[in-house]
């Protein structure tokens, strides 16, 4: 079984989404495709004429808006996958609060000073699950 307090090296992606604050890293990344885009345009531009390009617009218009589509569709079924996983992690976190729950109802029927750790001892797991492992799962650990 592998050790969990040993660190793993992580993809630079999964790094870049953990360490980096997100504000920062949207704006590189829709920055830097940004400029890439208009250094692409001022160098079409550069070598090619408006007027050598003109009659090229009526094909290049249905393109870019079945592409347009596309994309849009793509982002759709992106926003419903993401929409979906928070969901389920949502109901885990609910189905697992019923069952400390119901572990907690399960033992009234034992002895008062069982039934007081089993208290004392599954709010220690509560807090744990929510102090340490929580945050150590938004490290990517």
């Amino acid at each position: 079984m592998a050790d969990l307090t040993k660190e793993t090296k992580m993809p630079i992606v999964q790094q870049l989404l953990l360490n980096v604050p997100f504000f920062v890293l949207g704006l590189l990344v829709i920055g830097g495709f940004v400029a890439f885009s208009i250094l692409g345009l001022l160098i079409v531009r550069r070598f090619i004429s408006h007027e050598q390009l003109r009659p090229h617009h009526d094909v290049a218009d249905p393109i870019l808006g079945a592409i347009a589509a596309i994309y849009a569709v793509l982002i759709a079924f992106v926003v419903v996958t993401v929409w979906q996983g928070f969901d389920k992690s949502n109901a885990n976190v609910q189905q697992e609060a019923n069952y400390l729950a119901d572990v907690y109802r399960d033992s009234e029927a034992f002895a008062p000073d069982f039934h007081q750790k089993v208290g004392d001892l599954l709010r220690k797991y509560r807090q744990a699950v929510i102090h340490d492992e929580w945050k150590t799962m938004a490290k990517g650990r």
